[in-house]
């Protein structure tokens, strides 16, 4: 497997930057998945 550089959502924040933020890691975590 390869290393594993995403960067988690944040805990903490506004409901639109903690949505962006988890959709990018989502997004990550497929394109990693993909690979």
């Amino acid at each position: 497997m390869t290393n594993d550089d995403r960067i988690g959502p944040p805990l903490l924040g506004g409901e639109r930057e903690t949505l962006r933020a988890f959709l990018d890691y989502q997004r990550e975590t497929l394109a990693m998945k993909c690979a």
